[in-house]
């Protein structure tokens, strides 16, 4: 989490805008995993979500949360469809390759009820082996 070190609460207090303001803006034009992420401690965002908060409200780079050192800017994140070939005993985790052969992924999900073997899901890379199903879980088992 060390690239998302700006609470949603600092970001409000430094730019003036309104917490429900950022909560429009980060989901109808910001990227979920590359601008902002929510966490146990509530919504953070990384320093380019935060600039580009500033670029959509139109706001001037003085008024930006201080922080301890400088970070690149990060890419959005990896969108792919991977195909489920393994389940854990952990029912929010299925196990997915991007293609026959290749190691494979964790991706983190609401339950893993209605999803069967063999299935191509949309998928956001969110850290190391790590991906976040993109849009909600099936809700009838093996058809998404």
């Amino acid at each position: 989490m060390k690239n998302f070190e700006f609470t949603e609460k600092d970001v409000s207090a430094a730019t003036g805008i309104s917490a429900r303001m950022l909560e429009e803006i980060r989901h109808k034009q910001m990227v979920n995993g590359g601008h902002w992420l929510k966490d146990s401690t509530g919504v953070r965002y990384s320093e380019y979500g935060v600039k580009r908060l500033m670029d959509i409200a139109e706001i001037s780079g003085e008024k930006m949360p201080p922080h301890d050192e400088p970070a690149e800017p990060l890419e959005p994140p990896e969108e792919a469809d991977l195909l489920v070939t393994r389940f854990y005993t952990n029912p929010q985790i299925l196990g997915a390759v991007r293609a026959v052969g290749e190691p494979v992924q964790r991706v983190r999900v609401k339950t893993t009820k209605n999803f069967r073997r063999g299935m191509k899901i949309p998928c956001t890379h969110l850290q190391a082996d790590l991906w976040i199903l993109t849009g909600r879980c099936p809700r009838w088992p093996g058809k998404f």
